[in-house]
């Protein structure tokens, strides 16, 4: 059995990989979108906020002691973020473009 986490769970694909990984796998599913901690015998969940670093840093010291065997980063922009990220890249490339 490996120890697995999984960022980005609540998604579509996320809840897929949960399906599957979590039959044979101690699973930490870690997402903006679970707003409340769960613990089963195999499948752990945790809110997580990618944006907020010190958070990041304490999910991952919480499991220092027995470390992730796999980590899967499944995480995505939400829409706004995206159009945001893709507005800003057609500016970088407009203006390379007139240079």
């Amino acid at each position: 059995m490996k120890k697995i986490c999984l960022i980005g769970g609540s998604g579509v694909l996320g809840r897929h990989f949960v399906k599957q990984l979590s039959v044979k796998n101690e699973l930490h599913v870690a997402d903006i979108g679970l707003k409340h901690n769960m613990k089963s015998s195999k499948l752990f969940t945790y809110y997580l906020d990618l944006n907020n670093e010190k958070s990041i840093e304490e999910f991952f010291f919480k499991n220092k002691k027995k470390p992730f065997d796999i980590l899967i980063n499944n995480s995505a922009n939400d829409y706004d973020t995206a159009l945001l990220d893709l507005h800003t890249c057609i500016k970088m490339h407009n203006s390379k473009q007139k240079n």
